[in-house]
């Protein structure tokens, strides 16, 4: 599938280079990436690719909409919390020392986005309540929906999301048909028609999100592949994993 989207810090900063932006914000930019390297340093995700070719992806899709910069870089640091490796024994995503540090890094309002869409409700009712809601939020919140919407669509850029496991995909299938439409209304028609144009492409019409749909079926009826620990317990684990690690190597 070939897309236009950054997925190398080298890319995005040429992207910078093609578009109006000031020598800050590329600054701005340089130093995002520079705390998403050392947060997601030998990071993946689910399907194999790595962390910060996604974050970037990210951030190159809301540059390209024309999204302000702080909301890109936002965009390139928006799993900062929620899965960035800050190795200071916490398992809570979001400690005072960690929001000290990417303001540190990136200034106040960038870590208001961030810490902002940590805390956003993605789970499927909240998607469709949020889908008739939209004209009532407030611009913070319409920013970090946007960010959100930008990570859909660079989970589906490389057809990474049918690798990332039948319960992921049960997710990404269960958001599909709010995605377009949310873009739509928080006024950003091209995102709308590149998330139509790409999804209608990895789902081949919508036949793998329905095969999708299927396998989740038959996991609950307790045929097919053995249920998986829910994505949110497996996150707790993550994070404790980590605490434990920390803490083991902690110098006292």
């Amino acid at each position: 599938m070939m897309h236009s989207f950054a997925q190398t810090n080298l890319q995005l900063l040429h992207q910078l280079q093609q578009e109006p932006y000031t020598a800050g914000d590329r600054q701005l930019v340089a130093h995002g990436y520079d705390l998403a390297v050392s947060l997601f340093a030998g990071r993946f995700r689910p399907a194999g690719k790595t962390f910060i070719a996604h974050l970037v992806g990210t951030a190159s899709i809301l540059l390209t909409i024309g999204a302000s910069v702080e909301v890109s870089v936002a965009g390139l640091l928006h799993a900062a919390y929620s899965e960035g490796d800050f190795w200071d024994g916490q398992w809570r995503p979001i400690t005072t020392k960690r929001q000290q540090r990417v303001r540190h890094a990136v200034g106040d309002s960038v870590e208001h986005y961030i810490a902002r869409y940590t805390q956003l409700d993605w789970g499927r009712e909240a998607i469709a309540t949020l889908s008739t809601q939209v004209d009532t939020l407030s611009a913070l919140d319409r920013d970090v929906l946007l960010i959100r919407l930008a990570n859909e669509l660079e989970e589906y850029l490389d057809y990474g999301i049918l690798y990332d496991g039948a319960h992921l995909r049960q997710d990404y299938a269960a958001a599909a048909p709010y995605i377009a439409p949310l873009a739509t209304a928080l006024g950003y028609p091209r995102l709308a028609q590149e998330c139509d144009r790409i999804m209608q492409l990895v789902g081949k019409s919508g036949h793998i999100l329905a095969e999708a749909h299927t396998e989740a079926v038959l996991m609950v009826e307790g045929q097919g592949e053995p249920a998986k620990l829910p994505w949110q317990t497996a996150k707790q684990l993550s994070y404790a994993l980590r605490y434990l690690i920390t803490r083991a190597f902690a110098v006292y």
